[in-house]
């Protein structure tokens, strides 16, 4: 996984992204927020294991994903909300009216 696939939609007060990360687990994943844009990145790592009556078989796939996406209105990092569910990042991020560039780190529950 190279970026982790998203939609965007502007719900008014705040913006939502929906973020797909199938195969990562919730440890794996980082979100931080600007007020102009948000960074997801993590890692990824599978292993796959088979055994049969005469062969066996183990394989491993690893790597690494980053995702920076430039926020089509300004947004309040502090106030950013991340929730993680089946390979599924669920961010909201409420609009603000002044701008200030600092960036935040932001706990995904």
């Amino acid at each position: 996984m190279t970026f982790p696939r998203l939609d965007i939609e502007d719900k008014g007060k705040e913006l939502l992204i929906i973020a797909d990360v199938p195969g990562v687990e919730q440890k794996d994943v980082n979100i931080e927020a600007e007020e102009n844009r948000l960074i997801i990145h993590g890692k990824t790592e599978e292993k796959k294991e088979e055994k049969g009556k005469n062969y066996y078989r183990q394989e491993r796939k690893s790597g690494s994903f980053y995702r920076e996406v430039p926020l089509p209105a300004s947004v309040d990092p502090h106030k950013v909300n991340a929730k993680f569910k089946n390979g599924t990042v669920e961010i909201t991020l409420p609009k603000k009216g002044e701008t200030k560039a600092k960036r935040v780190k932001v706990n995904v529950k």
